[in-house]
């Protein structure tokens, strides 16, 4: 059907559908491109700067003799707890009863 109305149209609305596809794929080429760049100047920066660290740690070595990081202080310890034995309310007997030297 669609084939039908493309070839019904007259010359100059199919030229001027033409043009407009023509400028639409134009305008994604250019964002696609200026996307394209605008990573490729990303990653050319992120190489350059490790490039220049590592020229950096080589020519000019830094030297520290001062330990940076430190020791966090011990833990305090902890606080007895208020523990009491309970009393025992039951009397002490022997367990076998009679002379337990004899055996």
């Amino acid at each position: 059907m669609s084939l039908l109305l493309v070839t019904c149209q007259p010359p100059d609305q199919t030229l001027e559908q033409e043009a407009l596809m023509q400028r639409r794929l134009s305008d994604r080429l250019e964002k696609y491109r200026f996307d394209e760049m605008a990573k490729c100047k990303l990653d050319l920066l992120e190489e350059a700067s490790f490039v220049a660290d590592s020229i950096l740690r080589v020519t000019h070595p830094i030297k520290i003799e001062i330990d940076t990081i430190i020791r966090p202080p011990k833990p305090d310890k902890p606080s007895k707890p208020g523990f009491t034995r309970p009393t025992d309310s039951v009397a002490l007997k022997p367990i076998i009863e009679g002379d337990s030297v004899g055996l």
